[in-house]
Formats: structure tokens, C-alpha cells, sequence
């Protein structure tokens, strides 16, 4: 009964639905109108519960936006305004942790690691998350590192638990926490 494309669920008219009675597309919920929603019966988009006839929401029954949770206290701004502070964008703009690493780039010992080198032309170079978190902060100037630090609500002591970054450390820094 599914009107969409890559569909798995029934009765759809959306497209990428998981669930069951979308109209919405990429949902994984039941009955939405709205899309990428995970929860059931929304008619707002990116929602994770249920029957929100606004956007981004993880709560049951909002018709308004909701006030977003950053470093673990609820803050003032709207989602949008705080997803386009210069500081997340640094963030967003700088991490990696995935590289393409061409054969002629590589050294001795990563192509005896990675022997489909001769047919690829390379192979993709992964690190863990905090390693990319410290890479990327490394190569960051003075003026991207204080856009991070005044992200609202920045909390060092939770960003130092997520990215394993300590921007106290900073020598001569004007450090906000």
C-alpha cells in the first residue's frame, strides 16, 4: 500500500519510511505528516516524540519550539540561532576523522597495513573521536578557539568530558567556563 519510494513500512505515501502510515518522508515513527521524525503522529519535522505539531522536538503534544538543552542547562536562544553561532560552525566547519590517503602519501608501514592500496589508490586513514576532537583544536587560531569558548552556555569542565580538550590549559588565554 506504499505510494513512496524505499519504503518498509505500509500504507505510506512519503518516501524512506520505516514506519507505518507516513505521508512525511524519512520517518521512522508511525502516522506522520511531518519529516524525519523517529517519534509517532507528528505534523512537524524532526521530532523524537510524539503527537508535536512543531519542529525538533523531544517531547508529546508541543505546538512550539522548544528551548534546546546545551552543556547540560537549558538555554535562551532558539535551536536555530545557536546551530548557526559562529562557534558551532567552527566546530562543524574544522572536525575529521576520516582521511583520504592517496598510495604516493603513504608511508612503508601503512601500505603493508593496507595492501588494497595498489587497487584503491590509497585507503581512508580513520581516528577516534577525542584524537579528531585534539587534531582539529590543534589546528585552530586564537580567535576560532575563543568562537568555541563562547558558544552559550560552554561549560570547560563538560566540553573537556566529551571532546577530551582542556581549553583551561590554554596558556595566556582568556578562558571562559
Amino acid at each position: 500500500c506504499n505510494t513512496g519510494d524505499w519504503n518498509t513500512g505500509n500504507c505510506n505515501t512519503g518516501n524512506r519510511n520505516t514506519g507505518n502510515r507516513n505521508t512525511g518522508d524519512w520517518n521512522t515513527g508511525d502516522w506522520n505528516t511531518g519529516n524525519c521524525n523517529t517519534g509517532d503522529w507528528n505534523t512537524g519535522d524532526w521530532n523524537t516524540g510524539n503527537w508535536n505539531k512543531t519542529d525538533f522536538s523531544s517531547g508529546f503534544f508541543n505546538t512550539q519550539e522548544q528551548s534546546i538543552v546545551a552543556f547540560n542547562r537549558v538555554c535562551d536562544i532558539s535551536r536555530d540561532k545557536f546551530i548557526n553561532s559562529r562557534g558551532i560552525k567552527v566546530l562543524n566547519w574544522n572536525y575529521e576523522n576520516n582521511w583520504w590517503i592517496y598510495s604516493v602519501n603513504m608511508s612503508e608501514e601503512e601500505k603493508t597495513a593496507h595492501p588494497e592500496h595498489e587497487e584503491t589508490g590509497g585507503y581512508l586513514k580513520s581516528v577516534d573521536f577525542k584524537t579528531a576532537c585534539k587534531m582539529m583544536w590543534d589546528n585552530l587560531d586564537d580567535y576560532d578557539k575563543q568562537a568555541v569558548r563562547e558558544i552559550p552556555n560552554f561549560d570547560a569542565e563538560v566540553f573537556m568530558e566529551i571532546t577530551g580538550i582542556d581549553v583551561k590549559k590554554e596558556d595566556g588565554k582568556n578562558v571562559n567556563d
